[in-house]
């Protein structure tokens, strides 16, 4: 069985201003180099800290825990019947020992950890991303587990700033939902998606190999520059826990421009054609765009305040989007905004390009499963049907 978690360690929150790390840590402190020096509670702290508070609480949530085991589940089973591209067994290494307990134990063990001792988050700027985790080589025992040691999570600077600038306000409240509210919203699905990729590093006990390809829903599978196909563990638990990947997409008449939390969306999955589907010009047939369903407020403030409860959607024919629709009504995604902008150029001629690079996400994703189709199982189950309305 798991061994009981050790003592609660602080975690801390490192940010930089005008060049100067800075860790805040729970006790209002503030360490610049060696120095530790008082100051009032950092509201940025509070920010962060309320994000993995209601982060690691949807893994107590019913469905939030048994998504998260089935996650581990499939991480162990996927590793051991991985292949190579010459197709001779090559299974990718994992820790787990099913004699020690079973998998619902240990992951009860890997969140009683986290909440004692979480990793280091840094607030940075980091572009297009809401957060990114770098997963280090910690060990090879789990019950040893240290997320401390195992990982750092990165977190959107120009988003918790945003938050910081609209805390406390009802600054373009939209159906009853506050700016605020919607980026809280979207920063703790993020975090508890990083948590994810922490539970992939828990397994492993390193910060190889890459997940595996079958672990990502259709068209999210990145290849990498060595040709390697991997999967995305993060939308892969997000299309398990909420039925389909979660989008924030901008509205061009929107008065806080570039600052906007948008409007967030839940796609299905794209389904997959059958194999032997051609399109007119005797090719793979091409999937359809998977619809997006605006989430309601009211689902919002359900989740901030705690309950969990599947995702209340707007299913009215008029209210359902494809991601070619929205970008020919000029939105975007959310994160394109925080692209630093570079080179000469108009707000209009910055927007165009965001524009291009939606467009270009597009096709990309809709032609990604044509080479992950031989690889993934016919009997895979859709997104749409764990979506529980």
């Amino acid at each position: 069985m798991p061994p009981s978690p050790a003592r609660p360690r602080p975690w801390l929150v490192v940010y930089s201003v005008n060049g100067l790390s800075r860790t805040l840590l729970p006790d209002g402190k503030t360490r610049q180099g060696q120095a530790l020096q008082p100051r009032p509670q950092d509201p940025r702290y509070t920010i962060v800290n309320d994000l993995v508070t209601r982060a690691l609480a949807v893994f107590d949530s019913e469905h939030g825990r048994d998504t998260l085991v089935q996650v581990a589940d499939d991480i162990i089973k996927a590793r051991e019947d991985a292949t190579n591209p010459q197709g001779f067994p090559a299974p990718e290494p994992h820790i787990y020992r099913p004699e020690t307990g079973s998998m619902r134990n240990w992951v009860g063990f890997f969140l009683s950890r986290l909440r004692g001792c979480f990793p280091e988050i840094d607030i940075k700027r980091i572009g297009k991303p809401t957060a990114v985790t770098n997963k280090k080589s910690w060990g090879l025992d789990m019950a040893a587990y240290n997320p401390h040691n195992a990982a750092v999570i990165e977190l959107n600077g120009a988003i918790i700033e945003n938050m910081l600038r609209m805390r406390g306000t009802q600054h373009q409240r939209t159906n009853g939902t506050s700016a605020y509210e919607i980026l809280e919203f979207e920063m703790t699905v993020s975090v508890a998606h990083e948590i994810v990729h922490l539970l992939t590093g828990f397994l492993t006990g390193a910060n190889r190999p890459n997940t595996p390809y079958s672990l990502a829903p259709t068209g999210y599978a990145e290849t990498m520059p060595d040709g390697e196909t991997r999967g995305e563990i993060g939308w892969y638990w997000e299309n398990l826990y909420l039925g389909g990947i979660l989008e924030f997409w901008t509205n061009p008449t929107d008065p806080l421009g570039n600052n906007q939390a948008g409007t967030p969306y839940l796609f299905e999955e794209q389904e997959l054609p059958d194999e032997n589907t051609l399109d007119e010009d005797g090719f793979p047939a091409e999937p359809e765009d998977p619809i997006g369903f605006p989430v309601t407020s009211a689902s919002i403030r359900a989740f901030l305040g705690y309950n969990f409860s599947p995702l209340m959607l707007d299913e009215r024919d008029e209210a359902t989007v494809d991601r070619e629709y929205l970008v020919s009504k000029g939105r975007m995604l959310t994160g394109l905004l925080r692209v630093p902008a570079t080179g000469p150029g108009s707000s209009s001629a910055a927007g165009a390009a965001a524009r291009a690079r939606a467009r270009t996400d597009i096709r990309q994703r809709r032609v990604r499963y044509v080479a992950l189709r031989r690889r993934l199982q016919p009997t895979r189950a859709r997104g749409s049907a764990a979506r529980r309305r």
